[in-house]
């Protein structure tokens, strides 16, 4: 049996009309909790998208011909801030 078409439309006004930080609603278990409001938070958000416009500011400097210590400086970096956004997808 169809559930009545008014239950269907709650839920798509749910989906569409709650803003996002709503729709997270945090876990039960005590460390999922604390990882959620670890990520779910506009500073961790902020420094997420610092990272971000770091390296692609440091990407920027890549140029043919560079000496190795900056080409090291820069594969460094780019190892650091994949490794950040490993951890942040894992979490």
């Amino acid at each position: 049996m169809a559930p009545p078409l008014h239950m269907f439309d709650q839920a798509l006004a749910v989906a569409v009309l709650w803003p996002l930080q709503e729709r997270h609603i945090p876990p039960e278990n005590a460390v999922r909790r604390a990882v959620h409001s670890l990520l779910y938070n506009n500073v961790t958000e902020g420094i997420i998208m610092a990272i971000i416009v770091c390296n692609t500011i440091i990407m920027l400097f890549a140029h043919h011909g560079m000496n190795n210590e900056w080409k090291m400086a820069i594969d460094y970096t780019n190892i650091i801030v994949t490794g950040v956004f490993v951890v942040e997808m894992v979490l």
